[in-house]
Order: C-alpha cells, then structure tokens, then sequence
C-alpha cells in the first residue's frame, strides 16, 4: 500500500468535513498522532 502525507490543514478539512456529514464532534489525528499508552483512544477509533 503506498503511503501519502497529510498536512495538518488537510486533517483540519477533513474533521470539519466529517463533523457536517454526521452531525457529530469529531476528533482526527494522523497515523503516527498516538503514543503506545493512548490505547483507550484506540479503542474508540475508526480508520478511515
């Protein structure tokens, strides 16, 4: 699979994209955005 950079303006978009589409607060991060103790985030996540 090849990977692709975002930007930060790019996880910014796609946040308030996401927030419109579901009516709902969003929160979103890049790949490599979580530590190894944010496991309980993990949990909760949904890659897209």
């Amino acid at each position: 699979m090849e990977r692709t950079t975002s930007s930060l303006f790019d996880l910014f978009h796609i946040g308030e994209e996401l927030e419109a589409l579901l009516g709902l607060p969003v929160d979103v991060v890049s790949t490599g955005g979580l530590k190894e103790r944010d496991h309980h985030i993990r949990q909760e996540a949904a890659p897209l």
